[in-house]
Formats: C-alpha cells, structure tokens, sequence
C-alpha cells in the first residue's frame, strides 16, 4: 500500500514538473527583443523582394444590418508588380455565385485598365505617391520608423490558426486614422507573422466601424499576406446606412519573378 502511494505521489510531482516547465516555457519575451528580430527581417525583406506576381481572388460583399450576405461580387486576378509598378489582369467575374457574361467582364476589365492609365498619369505628374502614403505595410506598428506612433503594453502566449504564438496588443499614440489599435501574433518558435486583427485609432468620415484581418503565410523568411478581409459600417447623409465587406485571398505567389518592361507599358505612351 505504502509502494502504490508512493508511486501515485510520484506520479503526481512529475504532473505538476511538467505543468510547471509548461508554465515557465510560456514566460513571454519582452517587446525590445522581438522587436530586434523582427525589424531586420521586415528591412531584409523590403530590401530583396522587388518585385512579385499572384492570384486573388477578391469577395466584394453587401451585408444587412445582421451582417449576413444580401449580395456578393468575385474577382479572380493575375497581379504583377515591380517596384511602384502594378498590373491587374482580370481573369473572371461572379455576381451571386453565376458568371458574368463576356460583355460584363470585357467591360469590367477595361475599367480596370483605364484606372490604370489614370494612375501612370498621376504618378508621372508626382501626385501618386501622396496618395499612397497611408496604404498599409506588413507589421506597419513595428517598423522603425513608427517607433514615435505606437507602444506595445502586452506580450502574452496564445494560439493563432493552430500554432503557438505570441499576441502582441498595439496601442497607437496618436488618434488618427494612419493608426491602427489591435493585436499581432507571432509564432513562438521564430517570430514570423501569423495574424493581424486592428480597426482604425480614429474612424475615417461616414465610417462608424471597421475591422481589418490579415492572415500571414512565409515565403523565403518574408511575410506574405495569404488572406485580407476588411469589415465596415457606415452611414451617408442622414437615413443611408450602409454594411460592406471585402475578403481576399492569395495564391500562387513567385517572387522576383523576370518581367518584361511591356507588361507594363501604357497603350499611347
């Protein structure tokens, strides 16, 4: 009888050892260290990848006041882009789960095309990269140069999409909508991004909520998005309410890939 409780007792100290170990495995590290991994990086990665080519397939989707789907839009498109270059080929269209017709995507792709003359046109003027300059960049908060913009008062352990990570929650210090409040994970194991979830520090006109999700896959060290979707709630003038939502997703991605100067090149130039 004696053997048999020393045996449970023993089994019960190796329970609590390990639950212990578990526990001190689970200290978070401090906000200075990851940042000090996770810059270079984020450096290196801007500094290599010059260029990119990939799939999306965007979700253009009206909500109800439920947020339940009353209509959805889907885009399928082959993305090119070097530098500050940009084409968009698009590939296919539907409209509430139907294809469209040839004559609808014929016109939706020279839609397209013409925004994209009209943004040459504005950058050949300078005017684009003003516009520009408040489009988000992967793990905008913790780039260098936004160390004046945001604290971090939280590092704790959690799960994101089945991997252990570390949530980190971001706290801009201006309230205004360049800023973002919310939350990052990243994998315990590496750093490397798994998720973002913010809304804006301030609200942008005739916008009562908006929600961002980014889901992060790793190509050759870098994060690339492998999943956005955008959520929001508005009201225009005084009875127009509005509810919207936009999900895409990435695939087929290659990095640097050699493209040619005329696939980029403007029809009457």
């Amino acid at each position: 009888m004696r053997q048999a409780h020393a045996r449970l007792i023993a089994i019960l100290a190796a329970i609590w050892l390990n639950f212990t170990g578990a526990a001190n495995a689970q200290t978070p590290p401090t906000i200075d260290s990851i940042l000090s991994v996770i810059r270079p990086a984020l450096a290196r990665c801007d500094s290599t990848m010059t260029g990119a080519t990939f799939v999306t397939t965007a979700h253009e989707r009206r909500l109800d006041g439920d947020g339940k789907i009353e209509g959805e839009t889907v885009y399928r498109s082959r993305v090119y882009s070097r530098d500050k270059e940009e084409r968009e080929i698009l590939l296919a269209m539907w409209e509430d789960g139907e294809p469209v017709d040839e004559d609808k995507l014929r016109d939706e792709q020279e839609k397209r095309e013409k925004e994209r003359r009209k943004r040459a046109r504005k950058m050949r003027e300078g005017q684009e990269e003003s516009e520009q300059s408040h489009s988000a960049r992967v793990l905008e908060p913790f780039l260098e140069e936004k160390t004046a913009s945001y604290r971090f008062p939280e590092v704790a352990a959690d799960t994101m999409a089945g991997i252990a990570a570390w949530r980190i929650t971001i706290d801009p210090l201006t309230e205004t909508e360049d800023c973002v409040r919310g939350f990052a994970w990243l994998a315990q194991d590496d750093y490397r991004a798994i998720a973002e979830r913010y809304e804006p520090a301030e609200m942008p006109s005739k916008i009562q909520s908006l929600n961002v999700e980014i889901d992060y896959t790793d190509i050759d060290g870098c994060p690339m998005p492998g999943r956005f979707q955008i959520t929001g709630r508005g009201k225009a003038l005084i009875f127009i309410k509005f509810h919207f939502q936009a999900e895409i997703f990435f695939d087929s991605v290659s990095i640097n890939p050699d493209l040619p100067d005329s696939l980029f090149a403007i029809p009457g130039d």
